[in-house]
């Protein structure tokens, strides 16, 4: 017997679907805003240091972004597997998959901190690191290593909270804390109110302070007198190897497509890099062009994984393609809206972030190529979400590793017998456009209904 319990959040599994879909989804992306004002916050503040300190904390992006994706894996895999078991109204299953995700957060994140120690130095030298810089970077890194176990516990109870229906805490969460951050860079880094000058290791001393106190939050929120549909109960909490494993091998594909991710855009950044300094520069800008129009596509399509869970589980899967189907129409709309604006003002918006005419040149000719593709960009993010709320993550991954994939592969094909830029520009344009095919043909084939639920 599992037991009816009440909360506040939405019950995702009844109500208007594209009520749903923007109570969850306006959030997220709101959300997503804030926590990405923690690196360019950081960047700001070190930025005063010096070459030496921006350069510190530039190359630590890749061994950061290794441990970022490992965080969204884990939360990926919790959200799936806990909103299925909410959506099928088994509390027990459910409180005990939201408790082990912690137990896999502080195992796994253990284990990355303590690897990490070993990795900074090596990281560092394999870009050519100066000794100061090396030093700076490994201040740095100290902190942000130390702070693997609050990171990752951040990302688990938003994904649980969410998986719960309810978008606002993590919201809230990812608010205060960047706002926070803020202040505490300015105190540690430059060392006010009498407290030592900290320099780079400030900036990561407050992070994992803001970090520490998101997960004061949030243990307050979870194990607080609110109700909630998730409870933890030392008593009633039982060890199994099998919810830890689920967890791992729905988390796994997720961190591998974040990877890579990362790794396709390093590849097409070093096949531009044949076209000089001002390609890259351009490309580099058209990159932050295009995640700013994008952004509301990922707030929706994590909505979407939340939505889609909680459908599987109760087993109701018009309810997963009428989710899937809205978020499409939604995005398509405001996407091609974004891009028609984006085409149509590409010079200056280049212009806002640099005066170089070249640069300025290079990139119109590459958002304008890609721009009005942006609404089958969104589309793909959001088939490849559903999957994963289904617990499809080979298949999401797939989808997700198709679009670098087919564009790296489409460039190096054509500048092998042409040496234009142009072509590596129609290249990405054109891969999101089979990617999308490809996603949309898998989603249409119903391949993201799990065997158990197949008639």
């Amino acid at each position: 017997m599992t037991g009816e319990r009440v909360h506040k959040g939405l019950d995702l599994t009844q109500g208007r679907v594209l009520h749903n879909l923007l109570a969850m989804g306006i959030p997220v992306s709101i959300g997503f805003m804030f926590e990405t004002s923690y690196n360019v916050v950081d960047t700001m503040f070190v930025g005063g240091l010096g070459v030496n300190a921006l350069a510190a904390l530039s190359m630590s992006f890749p061994l950061y972004f290794i441990i970022l994706s490992i965080g969204i894996g884990l939360s990926v895999g919790s959200n799936a597997l806990v909103a299925q078991a909410i959506g099928a109204k088994d509390y027990k299953k459910a409180d005990n998959l939201a408790e082990h995700s912690f137990l896999v957060a502080a195992v796994v994140g253990l284990l990355v901190t303590f690897l990490g120690f070993y990795a900074v130095k090596p990281f560092y030298l394999a870009f050519g690191a100066s000794p100061e810089v090396l030093a700076l970077g490994e201040q740095y890194m100290f902190w942000i290593l130390l702070n693997t176990i609050p990171f990752y516990f951040t990302f688990v109870a938003m994904a649980l909270l969410r998986a719960e229906g309810e978008a606002m805490i993590p919201l809230y969460a990812l608010a205060g804390g960047a706002i926070l951050n803020v202040f505490l860079d300015w105190i540690f880094i430059y060392g006010l109110f009498g407290l030592p000058v900290m320099g780079v290791a400030g900036a990561g001393f407050a992070t994992f302070l803001a970090d520490v106190a998101a997960v004061g939050f949030f243990a307050f929120m979870l194990l607080g007198g609110r109700r909630r549909l998730l409870r933890f109960k030392p008593r009633d909490f039982s060890p199994r190897f099998g919810y830890a494993w689920q967890l791992l091998v729905k988390g796994v594909p997720a961190s591998v497509g974040q990877v890579i991710t990362a790794g396709g855009f390093t590849l097409l950044m070093a096949l531009v890099g044949g076209f000089g300094a001002e390609a890259v520069a351009a490309y580099g800008v058209g990159i932050r062009i295009d995640q700013l129009v994008v952004l509301p596509s990922i707030g929706i399509a994590t909505a979407v994984t939340s939505i889609v869970g909680q459908n599987i589980g109760a087993r109701k899967l018009k309810r997963v393609e009428w989710t899937v189907n809205s978020a499409l129409k939604l995005l398509f709309a405001v996407e091609l809206a974004g891009g028609a604006l984006v085409f149509a003002l590409a010079g200056p918006l280049m212009g806002l972030f640099t005066s170089d005419l070249s640069v300025v040149n290079l990139g119109v000719a590459y958002v304008s190529t890609v721009a009005l593709t942006y609404c089958f960009r969104a589309g793909m993010i959001v088939i490849a979400s559903a999957f994963q709320g289904a617990g499809e993550m080979l298949k999401a991954l797939v989808m997700m590793a198709s679009f670098y994939g087919l564009a790296f592969a489409l460039a190096y094909a054509f500048t092998r017998s042409s040496h234009d830029l142009s072509l590596v520009w129609m290249s990405i344009a054109a891969s999101t456009l089979l990617s999308f095919a490809l996603s949309y043909a898998m989603y249409a084939r119903k391949m993201w209904v799990p065997k158990a639920l197949r008639a």
